[in-house]
């Protein structure tokens, strides 16, 4: 009894993460480009013009858009769950009384240093790169 007591203690204190599977971990801040991969230079989007995509270690994810005004900034916050096995990354916006909005994407290819996502909706495909 005590063991398993033990155990259960043991599997509360150890750290939460948002990712299942192997791969390299998505936890940081990821910075939207404009350009391609597969060898090609990939040019960060303009200044005023650039997404930031933050995702938290305890699962949590911010996503800043840039918005028609130029001191405004359109803001996503929820969270966030990746599985490197089935190969998908779903976001859950939060939207105040509504019910959260569901975004489903497809991991197309990550490293330590740049992610590429694709809708599962639209077929967009989206390519980040991390910011230092």
């Amino acid at each position: 009894m005590r063991l398993l007591l033990s155990f259960l203690v043991l599997l509360l204190a150890l750290p939460v993460s948002a990712q299942r599977g192997r791969g390299p971990s998505l936890v940081g801040v990821w910075i939207e480009t404009a350009g391609q991969r597969a060898g090609q230079p990939v040019i960060p989007a303009s200044r005023n013009q650039q997404t930031t995509l933050i995702l938290e270690r305890d699962g949590f994810f911010e996503e800043i858009r840039p918005s028609r005004s130029r001191y405004r900034q359109n803001r996503y916050t929820g969270t966030w769950d990746a599985d490197y096995r089935q190969g998908g990354l779903v976001m859950q916006v939060d939207r105040g009384r509504r019910r959260p909005q569901l975004i489903r994407h497809t991991i197309v290819y990550s490293d330590r240093n740049e992610l590429v996502l694709r809708s599962r909706t639209t077929g967009r495909e989206r390519v980040f790169i991390r910011r230092r």
